[in-house]
């Protein structure tokens, strides 16, 4: 308990401060500045919130609403700018068999006028109805407006007549993470 006279917050939490004389608190208390008469007297009240704790809970709130609104919007950033790649022209430069290993090389030419990172999806097919033998996701990074950039993939396999097709292309992999040509334009 304050033991020197003087104003302190209100220990009751109805009103910012309260004067206290040395001995007990009175009914003399403050909002805002604005001194005033307790019509309540100093008798405990569980009727109303006191302000410093309300204004302490709607900072938690906007904190929290803060806090959530940051991940979703680097979320939603990062799921947008892979559905929605900037202009590009892309195309297999290589697919071959070799001694069992497919390599697979993607280009990327980036037609827009901003540095961009680009994912492939290929899909790798055999001769045998045509059946899908490996889908494989290529990342080509930071192409430089106007420039093209390739990179390659490579896999075992036992099917050494192969083609392969470009199924999709996206923007960056959303935090690294390889959900598929899913939302993508092929």
């Amino acid at each position: 308990m304050t033991s020197q006279p003087g104003w302190h917050p209100d220990p009751l939490g109805r009103f910012d401060h309260r004067f206290f004389d040395g001995s007990r608190w009175t009914a003399d208390v403050a909002v805002d500045g604005v001194r005033r008469v307790d019509p309540l007297g100093i008798a405990p009240s569980h009727t109303r919130q006191p302000r410093r704790r309300r204004r302490i809970v709607m900072g938690v709130v906007v904190v929290a609403v803060v806090a959530l609104a940051i991940p979703i919007g680097l979320l939603w950033s990062a799921v947008s700018k892979f559905a929605r790649p900037v202009a590009h022209e892309a195309t297999v430069t290589e697919c071959v068999w070799i001694a069992g290993t497919v390599a697979v090389t993607a280009a990327v030419e980036n037609q827009s006028t901003e540095r961009a990172s680009f994912t492939v999806f290929v899909e790798v097919t055999g001769p045998m109805l045509d059946r899908t033998v490996r889908s494989v996701t290529i990342s080509i990074d930071r192409v430089a407006a106007g420039s093209t950039g390739t990179n390659s993939a490579t896999f075992p396999s036992s099917i050494d007549e192969i083609r392969c097709r470009i199924v999709a292309v996206g923007g960056p992999l959303p935090f690294g993470v390889d959900v598929g040509p899913v939302g993508v334009q092929g």
